[in-house]
């Protein structure tokens, strides 16, 4: 930042990490903190990123960042309407002094009431729309099932 790199924050393994951009966030303020206390050297003198900042590394620089910044990424006119509304109101977000401070230190995914992808509603009162849970659960688990029949085949030599 202090050599004017606005770094742009992605999620890489939902395998590894949880997937969603709430704890990546909250990782660039812990990892600075961390880095202060185990290397002072090295990052007492970078600025401490705002939670604003940190906002912008998930939203415009992270489009930015993979090729989408013309398409996406704030809310501009003719970019895709790619909208995520957060309740303030939750209790862990109160009390919401500052709404970029809040989403950054407390938000999670349970705090996203609405999401709009390209202009249509893909979630609406914390729900995802189009989506049938049951039938997405059964999914999930015949995929598992069939992954562990190929672990145990190969394991087993028959693979």
């Amino acid at each position: 930042m202090k050599a004017g790199v606005r770094p742009g924050l992605s999620i890489d393994t939902e395998a590894s990490v949880a997937g969603d951009m709430f704890n990546v966030m909250r990782a660039v303020i812990s990892a600075h903190g961390l880095g202060i206390t185990f290397q002072p050297e090295l990052y007492a003198e970078l600025p401490l990123p705002s939670a604003v900042d940190v906002l912008a590394f998930a939203t415009i620089e992270g489009a930015t960042a993979s090729g989408l910044g013309e398409l996406t990424g704030s809310i501009t006119v003719g970019k895709a309407a790619d909208i995520i509304l957060i309740d303030l109101r939750d209790a862990n977000l109160l009390p919401a002094n500052d709404p970029a401070a809040s989403i950054v230190g407390a938000g999670h995914p349970g705090n996203v009431t609405t999401v709009l992808v390209n202009g249509v509603v893909v979630k609406r009162n914390r729900m995802l729309t189009g989506v049938d849970p049951a039938a997405l659960t059964e999914r999930a688990k015949a995929s598992r099932d069939r992954l562990f029949a190929i672990s145990a085949d190969e394991a087993a030599g028959r693979g």
